[in-house]
């Protein structure tokens, strides 16, 4: 392991907690911080990181029996793998989609997949979006990336709304409000970040500042912490830009109400070092059942720890602006593993010294990267295209209008010979704040499954030589703002022309037939339809 040490990083499969304490012994004897234990025992990880803190843990779902996962079991690996104190989870490629992996990615999980030796399965990792693959094959894997454009998106940015604003000072509502929340989600916002303090009557207002004065000039400043619900709703929120003057420091409780359903994760940043206040907003996310759209963040190490006791089924993201070191990315890494992940946590940083270089080594560490706070808009596309897992911003209504994302829409994934040249497949472009154009993409076939198939300029099947399966994706070239162009990709496109079926006739219905003088025989048409992994046949 010394001999090693700092070439590659060496991971650990253990199942038995009683060895995982003897390695986790060995690593830390020996001075061996970057390392990974993957298990699909949690006992076992967190037996390993109980002796050695620095441990990377890695959570293996198999996931036997299931084809297909649903929304809860999606929710079950979160909840599984923050428990495991796992920095990441690792799925079976078959069972996730792209949407799932961005899914669990929006909710601060660093997700990988297990791929097979095969083409297939290594495409439909690639396109996954995934942080990380698990391949016997490493070599062919890359060169499938290198098949790809310069600029290739298969995982794009979350956007985060900071004090939920779109548009800086421009936005039509000030910082922290309900108001502005729900604009930006209008606009694309994945993410809506806001700070919580507490009143002098233990109840969670959303604001930034510990006083008034800033964000309420006309009134005389009362200091968060002292004051009561009642007397901070007496004050009115200045609103420079649109000049209502009934907006009001919304509480936690009144957030949540508007916020549920909205498809935006929430980051509630608890600014000062308060147990209390993280157990009420512990208790409030049970409450209001917000486990699915709730995240915590910090400056305050504490917070981390005392919410992964309370509440070891949430996300956490330690703020920092001095782990990075901008001329070393070894210090940058050797600081970065000793501070987020004996707490575990993702590193939620200020961008100023968070180099390309970095970011590439932190995330092959499983380590997920969310710095903060972007304005200016050279540098939010620099960011953009750094593989960074989320990126905090005042302005994120600059890409609402950019076309980022390439959807296929329901086809079938099953097909009877009959209806082989029925076959269409389409696509539409979507940019964050909603907008769908339709459009016909190049279509890249990963293995035609000796179907001899050939799509028409409209993805429609014109010919097809024999049953099997297709597996292909498409490619848009879009470009940012600035004119930066970036490729991105959809996830893997699957369909299967099942046999010509020939009717055998019957030897008991030509007998019954004869006996009775009457026959009637009704084939009725099964059809099972489903969406991505279900299959659907016509």
């Amino acid at each position: 392991m010394v001999e090693i040490d700092g070439l590659v990083i060496p991971g650990f499969y253990i199942e038995n907690q009683d060895l995982a304490v003897l390695v986790a012994e060995e690593l830390k004897l020996f001075g061996i911080l970057d390392v990974f234990v993957f298990s699909k025992d949690a006992e076992s990880i967190i037996a390993a990181r109980e002796i050695h803190s620095l441990i990377r843990g890695v959570l293996i779902f198999d996931f036997i029996d299931q084809e297909e996962l649903t929304v809860e079991d999606l929710l079950d690996v979160r909840r599984e793998t923050n428990r495991a104190q796992a920095l990441a989870a690792v799925l079976p490629v078959d069972l996730v989609s792209r949407g799932q992996v961005e899914y669990l990615q929006q909710r601060l999980m660093t997700i990988w997949v297990q791929a097979a030796d095969n083409d297939v399965s290594q495409y439909r990792a690639i396109l996954s979006g995934a942080q990380g693959i698990i391949t016997q094959n490493y070599e062919n894997l890359f060169a499938k990336y290198e098949l790809f454009p310069e600029n290739t998106q298969v995982r794009r940015p979350m956007m985060i709304a900071h004090r939920g604003l779109y548009a800086g000072a421009l936005s039509s509502a000030p910082e922290n409000t309900i108001e502005a929340a729900l604009a930006s989600v209008e606009k694309g916002a994945d993410i809506l970040e806001l700070d919580v303090y507490l009143t002098s009557d233990h109840e969670i207002v959303i604001i930034h500042d510990g006083s008034t004065a800033r964000t309420a000039p006309d009134y005389t400043a009362l200091t968060v912490s002292s004051s009561t619900l009642a007397q901070l709703k007496e004050v009115n929120l200045a609103d420079p830009v649109s000049g209502r003057l009934d907006l009001k420091i919304p509480t936690l409780n009144e957030y949540f109400d508007a916020l549920k359903g909205s498809g935006a994760v929430i980051f509630i940043e608890i600014k000062s070092v308060d147990s209390m206040l993280v157990h009420l907003v512990s208790l409030l996310i049970e409450e209001y059942d917000m486990y699915d759209q709730a995240v915590m963040i910090s400056f305050g190490t504490q917070n981390i720890i005392d919410m992964n006791e309370l509440y070891p089924d949430l996300s956490n993201g330690l703020l920092t602006s001095s782990v990075l070191n901008a001329n070393s990315v070894p210090s940058s890494l050797t600081n970065a593993i000793s501070t987020v992940v004996p707490i575990k946590s993702t590193l939620n940083t200020s961008y100023g010294a968070l180099t390309s270089e970095f970011i590439k080594s932190v995330i092959h560490r499983g380590i997920t990267v969310w710095p903060w706070t972007l304005n200016d808009y050279t540098e939010l596309n620099s960011y953009y295209g750094y593989g960074v897992n989320g990126i905090t911003t005042d302005n994120l209504g600059y890409y609402e209008n950019t076309f980022n994302r390439i959807n296929v829409k329901e086809y079938p994934g099953v097909v009877t010979w009959e209806n082989r040249l029925t076959v269409k497949i389409e696509t539409e472009l979507q940019s964050p704040n909603g907008t769908t154009y339709a459009y016909r993409p190049e279509y890249i076939m990963i293995d035609d499954g000796g179907t001899g198939v050939v799509f028409d300029e409209y993805g429609k099947i014109e010919s097809i030589e024999q049953p099997g399966i297709l597996y292909m994706y498409a490619t848009f070239d879009s470009y940012l703002p600035d004119g930066t162009k970036i490729t991105v990709l959809t996830d893997i496109i699957e369909v299967e022309i099942l046999a010509e079926v020939v009717e055998e006739p019957s030897s008991l219905g030509l007998i019954i037939g004869i006996s009775s003088g009457v026959l009637l025989l009704a084939a009725g048409t099964f059809v099972f339809i489903t969406i991505k992994k279900r299959r659907v046949i016509i």
